[in-house]
């Protein structure tokens, strides 16, 4: 008797989602900063190079002050942020075309002074998940100082200067024609979510017909950089001044 025998030979189709093992997701590995208006993109990536297409990409903030605090949510191939954070509804983008890669990072448009805090990028496939944390450190560098005047009526002038959106808190003076700094009143400070504005008034008799300048200076210690802006009134002997402004 004749026997045969017939091997079937079935291939069955491999999920992508199910054929990833584990794998690490690696962040910057540094601090990010980025002056408030800019864009800044807060890398991550998986370790090996393997896709993200069909995962599950979480980026949200930690220690925030809602319950849920989604920042960007990718599932199922597609964006799903209904539950995002108001502050960032358009502003939050993954790189499309380079998930494939493993490129999960986050672009943040047009980030604002209340971004600044600690971000966790969570990856999720089917069988493995892992995480990594990015911190972000957003820094306000202030409006050109705004100068104005009125005259008292003994015979003195109030010179007032005043700038907004700085963070962290800059320093005020005024100085005279010869760069020295002036005996001012003592400058007032407002801190909001714009960052704070600081103010400083100098009395002047109307007879000093000299050039006065505001300066506004910011020293940020976690970067080492300085930043001035200044802005100069040329007090005439007739009442007609003269302002100049520089960044």
């Amino acid at each position: 008797m004749l026997w045969m025998c017939l091997c079937v030979i079935v291939f069955l189709p491999i999920s992508t989602r199910c054929s990833t093992g584990p794998f690490h997701v690696v962040g910057p590995g540094h601090v990010l900063h980025a002056v408030a208006g800019e864009d800044l993109v807060l890398p991550c990536t998986l370790k090996p190079s393997i896709s993200a297409e069909g995962m599950t990409v979480e980026w949200f903030r930690l220690n925030y002050h809602t319950a849920k605090p989604l920042v960007h949510l990718y599932k199922d191939y597609r964006a799903q942020n209904d539950n995002q954070i108001q502050s960032y509804k358009g502003r939050t983008s993954l790189f499309q075309d380079d998930l494939k890669n493993g490129n999960v990072s986050l672009k943040l448009s047009q980030v604002q002074l209340s971004d600044e805090g600690d971000y966790k990028c969570y990856i999720q496939s089917e069988i493995y998940d892992d995480d990594n944390l990015v911190r972000v450190i957003i820094r306000g560098i202030g409006q050109a100082p705004l100068l104005s005047l009125e005259d008292n009526a003994d015979d003195r002038i109030n010179l007032v200067c005043e700038s907004g959106a700085w963070k962290p808190k800059p320093s005020i003076d005024w100085l005279d024609h010869e760069g020295r700094i002036l005996n001012a009143e003592p400058p007032e400070e407002l801190s909001d979510a714009q960052g704070f504005t600081v103010k400083r008034q100098l009395t002047i008799h109307k007879n000093d017909t000299k050039r006065f300048v505001c300066r506004v200076s910011q020293m940020d210690s976690r970067i080492d950089t300085k930043v001035t802006k200044e802005a100069m009134v040329q007090i005439p002997s007739k009442k007609k001044y003269n302002f100049m402004v520089s960044a």
